[in-house]
């Protein structure tokens, strides 16, 4: 992975610890969490799902740790998972190619 691409999934890969460390993550609270727009939040969101593979599902039925109505809830990590992240490390070549 060289700069560019580590630097374009830091962001996403922040969303993602906040989407996990939340009780009842919402848009708003991942943005106060991580100190960035609600905007920023959603691109994140939709990079993780459309480039990565993570998925989740939005619960109305809940109240969001902010209070809002509805939180999402994360129903695959993709490539994050614990299984995806041992296959990447393990085909990881320290010379710079994978």
């Amino acid at each position: 992975m060289n700069r560019a691409t580590a630097h374009q999934l830091s962001q996403p890969l922040l969303v993602l610890a906040c989407m996990i460390r939340l009780t009842r993550p919402s848009v708003r609270a991942i943005a106060e969490e991580l100190d960035i727009s609600p905007a920023a939040v959603k691109r994140a969101m939709n990079n993780l799902r459309d480039n990565w593979g993570v998925k989740w599902t939005f619960d109305r039925s809940v109240r969001a740790v902010d209070g809002g109505t509805g939180s999402y809830r994360i129903d695959s990590l993709g490539p994050f998972s614990e299984s995806g992240v041992v296959k990447t490390v393990a085909g990881y070549d320290r010379t710079g190619g994978t």
